[in-house]
């Protein structure tokens, strides 16, 4: 079981029988974002890893957890590619993306509280 928890505004923090990753998601303009992502094992799996090789090994585990990433994001810049398209007037998320309800009512909270929404 995976459990995703996100820090508000910009970090998440993923869990793994096998290791731990934190994303930081910073924007720097409209159209681009940095994406920093930390990876941590505990130093058995690290050493387990360096001496199991195979489907089962930790790194072949590290290794589908990263591609799953790299298909997320590559998901993600399509989805902002449909978004500047302006076909839609709006996006509704489903039940299995209330996180990213979650984020963007917590934002326009705070923005209100500040004057800016």
């Amino acid at each position: 079981m995976t459990y995703l928890y996100q820090l508000f505004p910009n970090v998440m923090l993923a869990t793994f029988p096998d290791l731990m990753m934190v994303v930081v998601v910073d924007p720097v303009d409209v159209d681009h974002t940095t994406m920093i992502i930390y990876t941590m094992v505990t130093p058995d799996v690290a050493a387990r890893a360096q001496r199991d090789t195979g489907p089962n090994s930790p790194a072949d585990g590290a290794s589908l957890i990263a591609r799953g990433g790299v298909e997320d994001n590559e998901m993600s810049e399509g989805v902002q590619r449909g978004l500047h398209a302006g076909a839609n007037a709006f996006l509704e998320f489903g039940r299995h993306e209330s996180a990213i309800g979650h984020f963007h009512a917590t934002l326009a909270e705070r923005l209100a509280r500040v004057g800016m929404a």
